[in-house]
């Protein structure tokens, strides 16, 4: 057990190991499972600094590790038959090698002018084929990453690929409707199978050799004799276009995966279906068989991969990481290991043999996209585009409450200085204003004409600021409901809004890289001027601009008024006019680019899967709302990190 657990605190921490070293106990220790020997031996070591640490699993979970690397979706993932690399495609229009043991990335492939659909190793795992929506198929060697040979014969997309157990042929499914095989050596076409009326979405070799399954739009899959081309049987019985085949070792089985979100079990002799796996909330978008035949994984639209038994049909293990699709899975030939693809951009390695345990701060179905505290430090909401709010005891992490009352993704959250009230706002558009302690929805601010993307309650509670995706800042009166003024300038989306300490201002960050002042305290007497109706839809122009390196998603005012603490570092707010950062006399925390930083001074990483998305910051206590789904909440010691820079310095 020692030795297992040493081997998974290596893997899963592999990247902060080589590349951090000096992170081994602030990040490595931390983020490993209570239960952990490596974590329990280690915690004396943790910095003092740190005086709470997230609360995790009791045990190593089925996640090993998290590569990332791709900018686009990761269509297709394989492992090489000697277990010792991991292949992907993505739509990014490149295939990556990586070291199966270390997740480091080896190679990168690059020549397709598509994205790439599909990728599968030779048996010999020297060769690897890519299929892509360029129209093309293409040889590597794994071992030199060259381009050995482009074959073309398409009029669509190729959208799956698989070569012969013996490495002498490639079968390929397309667009077009029909399936192709290849001589691998002189990339000459050796038939084409014409049947399906529709895409091809999926196709698979028997390891006996003798069989080819396919799957189409058209609904059916197709069993084809291998030797001659000749269509065997069309097995009928999904409702929906069939997007993944896979044999079982034995070649006695086949799985088919579909839109219609189930899993089918056919035998390959006879073509009858044995069994239905029901279970996804969304495409199955991937299948494949262990070694042994003894399991099936599934991957699917819904962000989950399960793991069924093949002889009963029964729900193993649902395996939960991914923040979009699940395009792709694969086993390792020892069925230990299981690697996945998804349209979050990573590709993940899992554990077939852990079973995943209820995390603390974990309810969520979806990218959390905002947290805050609230101002009395009690509870923490967090905010999903699964279009819930959930409220989370602070000090014990326990779920209080869901709030639902949304059409869309929840972008924004924020407290009223008395904890009482809760502003949110959504994809739709719109402000909800609810009762903490009942759940009530007690109104809806409609104004914006796109997504609200940020929100602030004045310190007096009686006004809301809201910042939309169309590009202005809105001033309502919390008490009526009504709008009173818009602040317009930002040529880009409005991402953050925050109230000075006095309530005389107004910032606002942007994806347009600027942040700009806002004097609320005149633009308020207009209304008493022109009239309510009128000042409400008078749009006012800043009057500050500070110009930033890159677009501001987070920012809020320094107790005394004069930085903005934001998602980039601290500005000085005297220092506009040279647009300048003053980190020296910094003393905020502040959380980007997967590090925790206290003013300039990184001070612990997060691990690549635990990707930021929104984060808030209470005193010395700071929640950060991950892609994955969880929340996590830290105490650190400002005083304590205040007196070891100076004691450095």
């Amino acid at each position: 057990m020692l030795v297992q657990d040493a081997t998974r605190f290596l893997l899963r921490h592999y990247r902060t190991l080589a590349t951090w070293p000096l992170q081994t106990y602030s990040s490595a220790v931390i983020f490993s499972p209570q239960a952990s020997f490596v974590r329990n031996n280690n915690l004396d070591k943790v910095p003092t600094w740190l005086r709470k640490l997230p609360k995790l699993d009791d045990v190593w979970a089925s996640l090993i590790q998290t590569l990332a690397g791709h900018s686009g979706s990761v269509w297709t993932v394989a492992f090489s038959p000697d277990g010792k690399q991991i292949a992907s495609g993505s739509a990014d229009k490149t295939i990556k090698l990586w070291d199966a043991t270390t997740g480091d990335l080896q190679k990168t492939l690059a020549g397709h002018l598509g994205c790439v659909r599909a990728v599968a190793f030779s048996r010999d795992s020297k060769q690897i084929a890519s299929g892509s929506t360029d129209e093309t198929i293409k040889l590597w060697d794994t071992r030199t990453g060259d381009l050995q040979k482009t074959l073309v014969s398409y009029s669509g997309w190729v959208r799956t690929i698989a070569f012969s157990l013996d490495g002498k042929q490639i079968v390929s499914g397309s667009d077009h409707e029909t399936i192709k095989l290849w001589d691998t050596r002189t990339g000459d076409i050796q038939k084409t199978l014409v049947g399906h009326s529709g895409s091809v979405w999926t196709v698979a070799f028997s390891l006996d050799g003798k069989q080819i399954a396919s799957g189409s739009a058209d609904e059916t899959i197709k069993l084809w004799d291998a030797t001659t081309g000749d269509l065997q049987k069309t097995l009928v019985g999904h409702w929906s276009w069939v997007t993944a085949v896979a044999f079982s070792l034995d070649s006695k089985q086949i799985a088919s995966g579909s839109a219609d979100e189930t899993i089918k079990l056919w035998d390959a002799t006879t073509g009858d279906l044995q069994k239905t796996l029901v279970g996804h909330s969304g495409w199955v978008k991937a299948v494949a068989f262990s070694p042994d035949g003894k399991q099936i994984a599934s991957g699917s639209a819904d962000k989950t991969m399960k793991l069924w038994n093949t002889t009963t049909g029964d729900l193993q293990k649902i395996l939960t990481g991914h923040s979009d699709s699940i395009s792709a899975i694969a086993f390792s030939l020892d069925g230990i290991q299981i690697v996945s693809g998804s349209s979050d951009k990573t590709i993940k390695l899992w554990d077939t043999r852990i079973s995943n345990f209820q995390k603390i701060l974990v309810g969520h179905s979806g990218w959390v996209t905002a947290v805050a505290f609230s101002p009395d430090s009690k509870q923490i909401a967090s905010g999903s585009n699964d279009r819930t709010i959930k409220l989370w005891d602070t000090t014990t992490g326990d779920f209080r409450k869901t709030l639902v009352n949304y059409s869309s993704s929840i972008w924004a959250i924020a407290f009223s200085l008395d904890s009482k009230q809760i502003a949110s706002g959504s994809d739709d558009g719109t402000i909800k204003l609810w009762d903490i302690k009942t759940g009530d929805l007690q109104k809806t601010l409609i104004g914006h004409s796109s997504s609200v993307r940020a929100i602030a309650f004045s310190l007096d509670g009686i006004q809301i600021a809201s910042g939309s995706s169309d590009k202005t800042i809105k001033l309502w009166d919390t008490r009526t409901g009504d709008l009173q003024k818009i602040l317009a300038g930002h040529s880009g989306w409005v991402t953050a809004v925050a109230f000075s300490p006095d309530g005389k201002q107004i910032a606002s960050g942007s994806d347009d890289r600027t942040i700009k002042l806002w004097d609320i305290t005149i633009s308020l007497k207009v209304p008493k001027f022109l009239g309510s109706s009128l000042g409400s839809h008078f749009t006012f122009l800043e009057w500050q601009n500070i110009k930033t390196s890159e677009p501001v998603t987070s920012l809020r005012f320094s107790t005394n008024g004069r930085c903005l603490v934001t998602n980039i570092g601290e500005i000085k707010i005297e220092n506009t006019l040279t647009q300048g950062f003053d980190f020296e006399s910094s003393n905020n925390l502040w959380v980007g680019n997967q590090w925790v930083s206290y003013g300039a001074v990184p001070i612990f990483l997060l691990p690549t899967d635990f990707e930021s998305q929104c984060y808030d910051v209470r005193g010395d206590q700071v929640t950060i709302g991950l892609r994955n789904g969880r929340v996590l909440s830290f105490d650190i010691d400002c005083m304590s990190l205040n007196s070891i820079y100076k004691t450095s310095a």
